[in-house]
């Protein structure tokens, strides 16, 4: 299980996933996300979203730009949705809903990080 970070991510969090290469975002959820994410040793970017969330829609440029990007290349990437039960399961498990969505969270070894920061799109970035 992993444990959320009390902390903003840091610096440390990042460097622990140097050296990794982002391919196209994986479906995670409820069902696949202790064998995918959890039990990978790579470290992990997830996109929690819906398709009824205007703000999620405004973002998504952003998130395939990360993906794209050096950043982006560092980790595998995931993506939840929400609107299914499997990926609501998962959102709920971890609270990304106490905060709502978009979210992105990292995941390295057994840490769960917040990215403590609001999120920008298009020309706020």
């Amino acid at each position: 299980a992993y444990r959320q970070a009390t902390a903003p991510m840091t610096a440390f969090a990042w460097a622990l996933c140097i050296g990794f290469y982002a391919a196209a975002s994986t479906d995670v959820t409820h069902d696949n996300f202790q064998t995918v994410v959890a039990e990978s040793e790579e470290c992990w970017l997830l996109e929690f979203y819906s398709t009824m969330c205007g703000s999620c829609a405004e973002f998504e440029p952003t998130w395939h730009a990360l993906e794209a990007s050096d950043i982006g290349k560092s980790f595998k990437t995931g993506r939840v949705n929400i609107d299914e039960n499997s990926g609501m399961q998962l959102a709920m498990a971890l609270g990304v809903l106490e905060t709502g969505i978009p979210s992105v969270r990292l995941f390295a070894n057994e840490f769960s990080f917040d990215v403590d920061a609001p999120i920008l799109t298009g020309d706020e970035a």
